[in-house]
């Protein structure tokens, strides 16, 4: 009997044994499937997705020296061109636009790698590069003389074209530009992740983290629907894009820098006006009072700064920030400098 109940314990653990690391094998398996899954793009929407889910009758593209760029030219008038912030597309400057277009001819594009624009194969997305980028899309068009603006890193773009190129802008728009003080909460959504999300961001946001981090910058959030929240998800998900938007970064931040920023700025001389959330949380309206102080060469400088408004001005208050625009180009001349 003694013997029965030895091999009969045996064979038990064996089965035991066996389940084990079956059961490990299936969980590897569901890994190994998962870990390929997420880095191959499998759970990304593609670039010709987006392009057949978002391109609009007013979508327009060009090849620019090797990369697609998809921009809106509306409106008649006198020209200004609008530059998104960073995750954002040309149509966060939907309601701006509509205001202005009355007046005005409105050129928006989408900076390589965001919105609808592809990104570049060599990696070129330094302010300079942009910059380039701007004239060969003007010059295109025809348009020798226009104002620029931009709101967040599209800011930093615009004063480093007005700076570089003053006989071309007539007046220039700084909406939440960083540069000025420390951040104080901005990508905030991004603190307390684990190194396991901050892994995975190299090739997929969540969606629920999207949102997150849109709303971490929205005062005013009100124009967030569905839609559009979706419209955030699939553009900042596009198959490469994670990673590209990080080699982007890269190269962007230097020309944020503090020291750069207070010492360049310094030197626009074109017509400034300065368009503020009073509850940014990234950037507080103090910022607004230190860009007043620094644009020193700047003929005229006027600050709007707007209640119940965060970040994304463009978004949160885009009839106001229209009027204040147009307000503003009235008393600009867009006639070439004598």
């Amino acid at each position: 009997m003694a013997i029965v109940w030895f091999v009969s314990l045996i064979a038990t653990k064996d089965n035991r044994m066996t389940k084990f690391w079956t059961a490990a094998a299936a969980i590897a398996a569901l890994g190994g499937a998962g870990y390929l899954a997420l880095t191959s793009g499998a759970f990304n929407p593609t670039e010709a997705q987006n392009l057949a889910k978002y391109r609009t009758a007013d979508s327009k593209f060009i090849d620019m020296d090797g990369v697609r760029i998809h921009y809106y030219d509306q409106g008649q008038g006198p020209a200004i061109l609008l530059i998104h912030g960073s995750s954002e597309s040309l149509r966060t400057w939907d309601g701006v636009a509509a205001a202005l277009t009355a007046h005005y001819r409105v050129v928006r594009f989408d900076v390589p790698d965001n919105g609808l624009s592809a990104a570049d194969p060599k990696r070129r997305y330094t302010v300079e590069d942009d910059g380039v980028r701007i004239s060969a899309l003007m010059d295109m068009l025809g348009i020798e003389r226009f104002a620029i603006g931009g709101s967040s890193w599209g800011g930093t773009i615009a004063y480093n074209y007005a700076i570089n190129n003053p006989d071309r802008v007539a007046a220039l728009v700084l909406i939440s530009i960083p540069g000025l003080r420390p951040v104080n909460a901005y990508f905030s959504a991004y603190r307390g992740l684990s190194k396991f999300d901050l892994w995975m961001n190299n090739y997929y946001m969540p969606p629920s983290q999207v949102e997150t981090s849109i709303r971490s910058v929205t005062a005013n959030p009100s124009f967030l629907d569905p839609a559009l929240i979706r419209q955030y998800q699939d553009m900042i998900n596009q198959r490469g894009r994670p990673g590209e938007w990080r080699a982007r970064l890269a190269q962007l931040i230097p020309a944020e820098a503090d020291a750069r920023a207070q010492v360049d700025l310094a030197k626009v001389t074109a017509p400034t006006l300065i368009a503020w959330g009073r509850n940014n949380p990234a950037y507080g309206p103090g910022c607004a009072d230190d860009l007043e102080t620094v644009l020193v060469k700047a003929p005229t400088v006027k600050k709007v700064i707007y209640d119940n408004v965060g970040h994304k001005v463009e978004r949160e208050a885009p009839e106001r920030l229209g009027k204040d625009m147009e307000a503003f180009m009235a008393g600009v001349s867009f006639n070439p400098p004598s």
